[in-house]
């Protein structure tokens, strides 16, 4: 009877030693994103297509790049991707609005800096500079 007892602490001692070991690994596991680092890191002042658009683009959209995206939508050039600005498209897919398909699809939203970017970049303009 001893030696059962003994066994019976035993387990809920390892059950409880596995839920620590949960615990620490889910609090290990966490995403560092520009917001969290850096809070007033994000300057959205003098966006350029150049500079940011252009590249977020590429890193983003690459799909639209080389012609494989379904949907037709190609935006290779700063004219095409200038259509999805004129018509508002660019802005809702990417914040993932309802009643458009969210981009880039299967990854979790761009961050708040770089839509807010984006969206002085559109407000001003959107320049090809």
């Amino acid at each position: 009877m001893k030696n059962l007892r003994g066994l019976v602490r035993l387990k809920q001692f390892c059950i409880l030693l596995n839920i620590a070991f949960m615990i620490f690994l889910a609090e290990a596991c966490y995403y560092d994103n520009e917001e969290t680092l850096y809070p007033d890191g994000c300057n959205s002042s003098n966006v350029t297509y150049q500079g940011f658009v252009r590249p977020f683009i590429s890193s983003n959209c690459s799909c639209h790049l080389n012609g494989s995206a379904d949907g037709g939508v190609i935006l290779q050039t700063y004219l095409t991707l200038k259509t999805y600005v004129d018509n508002g498209k660019l802005i809702k897919v990417i914040k993932h609005e309802p009643g458009v398909v969210a981009m880039p699809q299967g990854v979790p939203k761009r961050s708040d800096c770089e839509i807010s970017k984006l969206e002085a970049w559109v407000n001003a303009g959107a320049l090809e500079n």
